[in-house]
């Protein structure tokens, strides 16, 4: 596999999400029961899987973290266990393969949250619009702001690095046709994509967000690390795509 490091230079928030991430609120995850003894509970990373459209829950989506795999239930839902450093896949019929944030583990469960899967019609739209390369990776950006930050709108991506490579907004129609974010973050959805990257180059970028600042990596979350780093592969074959989660104060 290989790897796009994002550079960031501001101050630490506390957060963690996975592609379209958590809920805005910021709720933490409920601490294990402080009567089971810490070396009989079994680490575990855990998300719910949707569709980007409809946001309805996806059964039948495989998960993989490593040597580990699962099967969304009626829900969505999965869960894993932790043996190392975070990096699940999620590919399903007819649906797209999604990247998601590399993290690190810190306590013995992490949630990713919702977790919104394009389909492959939805990515070969997205192709589309943005005119990009297919045998160029994309990577879908998104933003999870504290309490602090009251909005993200009219907020702006800035690619340092690679030359070449491009941004585009999501609107309400969840289109990338938009010249700015809109703030949508509570219904888990990127709200911009980055296009045209060779993968594996690093990926520098800076975020715009008016009156709020932006997290370094490394910043906890919901008992994991975000470490700046995102998978990433040629769109086609497979219809791959990553997920880059970005977080502001």
């Amino acid at each position: 596999m290989t790897y796009v490091e994002t550079t960031l230079t501001v101050a630490v928030l506390a957060l963690f999400a996975g592609c379209g991430g958590t809920k805005s609120s910021m709720a933490m995850v409920t601490s294990p029961d402080m009567s089971t003894p810490a070396d009989q509970i079994t680490p575990g990373i855990r998300g719910t899987v949707i569709d980007y459209f409809s946001s309805m829950p996806l059964a039948g989506m495989t998960v993989t973290d490593g040597p580990n795999s699962t099967t969304t239930d009626a829900g969505g839902n999965w869960t894993l266990p932790t043996t190392g450093p975070l990096a699940p896949v999620v590919t399903g019929p007819m649906y797209s393969t999604l990247y998601l944030p590399q993290a690190t583990a810190g306590s013995v469960e992490v949630n990713q949250g919702a977790i919104p899967l394009p389909n492959s019609s939805g990515i070969a739209l997205e192709q589309n619009i943005l005119a990009s390369d297919s045998t160029k990776a994309i990577v879908q950006v998104t933003v999870l702001q504290a309490s602090t930050c009251p909005s993200i709108a009219g907020g702006t991506l800035t690619v340092e690095s690679p030359e070449g490579a491009s941004v585009a907004y999501f609107t309400d129609q969840k289109l990338p046709t938009g010249n700015s974010f809109i703030d949508g973050t509570t219904d888990h959805r990127p709200v911009a994509v980055i296009y045209n990257l060779e993968p594996g180059v690093d990926l520098g970028v800076t975020l715009h967000v008016p009156g709020c600042t932006q997290a370094p990596p490394d910043t906890p979350f919901e008992h994991a690390s975000l470490n700046g780093k995102v998978t990433t592969a040629a769109v086609e074959p497979g219809d791959h795509n990553s997920s880059l989660v970005l977080i502001v104060q």
